[in-house]
């Protein structure tokens, strides 16, 4: 209920009628604040049995914490795309699972796409606010139709892309998808609640790879 109940929007849970809750019992509701405003309020109503009332008062107080990341995959450089500074993420081993790193100067258009990191299965797990993100993942292909490297042909790596335990692209394959040239994957609307972002490519024939990382919140989401 209240002035601006209609601009926080449940992302996680829902709204509950008529259940039983056990002394040590809890719940969790998420809630995300859509309204046009930086600020807003909302009451949450809890009512029991004998219609006495709970209220829980909600706000959204405009701080936004904004949340710009970049990461430079296989590489200890950081380099320079868009206006946006990638971080080497050799240099950051907390946030990955490891795997190979791999570098040709022979793929064309900018140097976040000469490195890779690749391996069967790579995850990511970077600490961000918990809120709304689009994730930006950048691809390459530093072997497969290079000199002295593979055949260029549909089939030669495939795997799947997955954000928050949630497969956002199948079956990825770089030289169907854009003839093997460097590509830029954007996945919007990406729900982190943990504070952790979870990242991770799983191979299906060969081995997954990714160039570079880019995560930009747009959004705050809540816990109450």
């Amino acid at each position: 209920t209240g002035e601006n109940a209609e601009d926080f929007e449940i992302t996680a849970g829902e709204l509950l009628s008529e259940v039983l809750l056990k002394a040590g019992d809890s719940y969790n509701l998420t809630l995300d604040f859509i309204g046009e405003s930086l600020s807003g309020s909302a009451n949450l109503v809890i009512t029991f049995r004998n219609d006495e009332e709970v209220i829980v008062p909600i706000v959204a107080d405009g701080n936004f914490e904004e949340v710009s990341l970049f990461y430079n995959a296989g590489s200890t450089a950081n380099v320079e795309l868009e206006g946006n500074t990638f971080q080497g993420d050799v240099n950051l081993p907390s946030i990955h699972n490891g795997g190979s790193v791999y570098r040709n100067e022979n793929v064309s258009g900018s140097e976040l796409y000469k490195s890779e990191r690749y391996a069967s299965n790579i995850a990511y797990q970077i600490e961000v606010p918990n809120g709304v993100y689009t994730i930006t993942t950048f691809h390459t292909e530093t072997w497969f139709g290079m000199p002295n490297g593979g055949p260029n042909e549909p089939g030669r790596r495939v795997y799947d892309i997955i954000l928050e335990d949630a497969i956002v692209k199948s079956n990825f394959d770089l030289y169907i998808e854009n003839d093997n040239q460097p590509i830029a994957l954007v996945f919007e609307n990406i729900q982190v609640t943990d504070g952790i972002l979870d990242l991770n490519l799983v191979a299906k024939v060969n081995n997954a790879s990714i160039a570079g990382i880019s995560i930009v919140n747009k959004g705050e989401i809540g816990v109450i």
